[in-house]
């Protein structure tokens, strides 16, 4: 799998990142693009996450880590 072709889980996201499940959530409230499927679901479209690191213009460990 590639991470383009569906929406993927939160542990699917962490593994092609290469960061812990616990630094996804820190990422979600710093504005990572995240549905909600319902009460407790979340899913994440690997383009759109792509490109919001991108805006960023930060690497994955300034973004896990800044403001800690």
């Amino acid at each position: 799998m590639n991470g383009r072709d569906k929406l993927i889980t939160r542990k699917e996201l962490a593994e092609m990142l290469r960061v812990s499940m616990k630094e996804i959530s820190v990422l979600e409230k710093k504005g990572l693009p995240v549905m909600r499927l319902g009460y407790r679901t979340k899913r994440y479209d690997y383009d759109k996450v792509i490109k919001w690191i991108d805006e960023k213009s930060l690497s994955m460990r300034s973004l896990t880590t800044e403001g800690r």
